[in-house]
């Protein structure tokens, strides 16, 4: 997913939307490859009740946080250099290989 992040960025401000395409292509690979298994993976840890309530609940906090997001173009327009939301999509990642068990 690292690689499909830092790739999908300089491919997008190319302009070119071939190029989109394939960073996009890239990026969507790492991602079925971590969301295909996890719902099985769910399944088997937890049982109906929490699984639902978790969904629902990390439904709303995203709802919240996409809602918030709305604001970061306008935010970032103000900065003068190009990469400052690479850090973000970067950022978890990194955070998640840092903290795994």
């Amino acid at each position: 997913m690292l690689i499909g992040i830092a790739a999908l960025y300089p491919l997008v401000n190319t302009g070119s939307i071939g190029l989109l395409f394939m960073g996009l292509a890239i990026l969507t690979v790492g991602l079925g490859l971590t969301y295909g298994p996890q719902a099985a993976l769910y399944s088997e840890l937890f049982p109906a009740s929490v699984r639902f309530s978790g969904v629902s609940i990390s439904y709303a906090i995203g709802a919240i946080i996409g809602a918030a997001l709305m604001f970061v173009p306008h935010l970032l327009a103000a900065i003068p250099f190009k990469f400052p939301p690479l850090c973000l999509p970067l950022g978890g990642p990194i955070l998640g290989y840092m903290l795994r068990r």
